[in-house]
């Protein structure tokens, strides 16, 4: 059996692939170590979402190389293997393999380091996986629409969804291993459709996982905004662990903007989504994305997607400037915007996220928020997110990290809040 380890790029769904890559290995005997030490096989799997993440992947692949053992094998894999190999490998010492779980599979032929001590599991493996507090769950792979601005469909352009009773198995497992949280991840999971709940996939697993015993909470990733159904609201409402949490990934507040990035929505039908959120889903936090100096960005469309962002007053948001990514039909439009422009225009919706996200966070102080601690941030000082994706300090002893804990907030910070602690639950 072989050496293993594993060097992850970008989004939740590589980390989920990575951990599950993981645990089949060490369950087929091999030994999982950490990036960086001597390993039989060495697999970079990779994210093509820009071109900087494509050359982090090649920087990755470059230093495992440079500690090769002979007979070693170094492997790229994930998406940036899909849609980037040529410029991706540095070297035809790389192997590539497009599908993480089949580069996994080929590790029983790899010659075999001489073991002269242990050098433990994987923290992905499913005897470590106690230490953490949430667990990811990818439940929906692949995506159909074709946003100008996306090379993931051409790295993922199969969509499938994991039959319901595939991921509430795999969440109960979870839980039996201490988990209190489970994160549900995928391309694209408002096409989430599996064979046992079709089109109604979320709001079905939604009300599954609400009977899982010891499951305090379920939190979705992103969602496309045109998707977001009453029905889907209903069922986090309905739901006794779902979280008030909704990230709607606006991208940009002009029509003509999102026409031209070629979302499936208007500026207007992302407000009343927030709108109906905010009825069904009282008090909840809509966190977003947003790109600044999209090509064709005039000032006033600019100024368009500022006033969207002062109306949604989302409790956070990812802010980006535009970069063309190779192989998308953003990085061919006419129009570019002038990177000193877009950069000015990316701090203002910063400065716009600031405020309203310190808006969001005063509306808690002086309630009692219930707590998952996720770490010790000092001595004595504890750190833990609310229902609502809030960080929050507070000063606690003999408290560990995956307490559930409520907490009276007194107080905010520049990107969280701080408090007290007022009762704790049962660990």
């Amino acid at each position: 059996m072989a050496r293993i380890s594993f060097c992850t790029f970008g989004c939740k769904v590589n980390q989920y692939e990575s951990e599950r890559a993981a645990e089949q290995a060490h369950l087929a005997g091999h030994q999982v170590v950490p990036w960086g030490e001597p390993a039989d096989v060495q697999i970079v799997h990779t994210c093509s979402i820009t071109a900087n993440a494509v050359r982090d992947g090649r920087a990755a692949l470059r230093r495992a190389l440079k500690r090769r053992p002979d007979g070693g094998l170094v492997v790229a894999t994930g998406c940036a293997a899909r849609t980037d190999a040529f410029s991706l490998v540095p070297s035809p010492d790389v192997t590539v393999i497009e599908d993480l779980m089949e580069a996994v599979s080929g590790c029983a032929d790899a010659p075999v380091l001489p073991v002269d001590e242990s050098r433990g599991d994987c923290l992905s493996c499913p005897s470590q996986r106690q230490a953490r507090t949430r667990a990811l769950v990818k439940i929906q792979d692949g995506c159909r629409f074709r946003c100008a601005f996306c090379i993931v469909p051409q790295a993922r352009p199969v969509e499938s969804s994991r039959p319901v009773r595939d991921v509430v198995e795999e969440v109960r497992r979870y839980v039996a291993l201490g988990h209190r949280e489970v994160v549900l991840t995928g391309v694209r999971i408002t096409g989430y459709r599996p064979e046992d709940a079709g089109r109604d996939g979320l709001e079905e697993l939604l009300l599954r996982l609400g009977e899982v015993a010891g499951l305090s909470r379920v939190r979705l990733t992103s969602l496309y905004p045109s998707e977001v159904r009453e029905g889907l609201l209903r069922a986090m409402a309905d739901s006794p662990n779902a979280c008030p949490h909704l990230h709607l990934a606006l991208q940009s507040g002009d029509d003509g903007i999102l026409r031209r990035m070629r979302r499936a929505y208007t500026s207007a039908r992302f407000l009343e989504v927030v709108e109906q959120a905010r009825a069904i889903l009282p008090g909840v936090a809509i966190t977003t994305d947003v790109i600044a100096g999209f090509p064709g960005e005039t000032e006033e469309a600019f100024e368009n997607t500022a006033a969207v962002m002062r109306r949604a007053a989302f409790s956070r948001a990812h802010v980006f400037t535009f970069s063309p990514r190779p192989g998308t039909a953003a990085a061919a439009m006419d129009g570019q915007v002038p990177r000193p422009v877009a950069r000015e225009r990316t701090r203002r919706l910063i400065q716009i996220a600031a405020e309203t996200g310190r808006s969001f966070r005063r509306g808690l102080v002086g309630s009692v928020q219930r707590v998952i601690v996720e770490q010790q941030k000092a001595p004595g000082v504890l750190s833990g997110l609310t229902d609502t994706y809030v960080e929050v300090d507070f000063p606690a002893e003999g408290v560990l990290p995956g307490q559930e804990v409520k907490v009276s907030v007194t107080g905010v910070t520049e990107d969280g809040l701080t408090g007290v602690l007022a009762v704790a639950s049962a660990a």
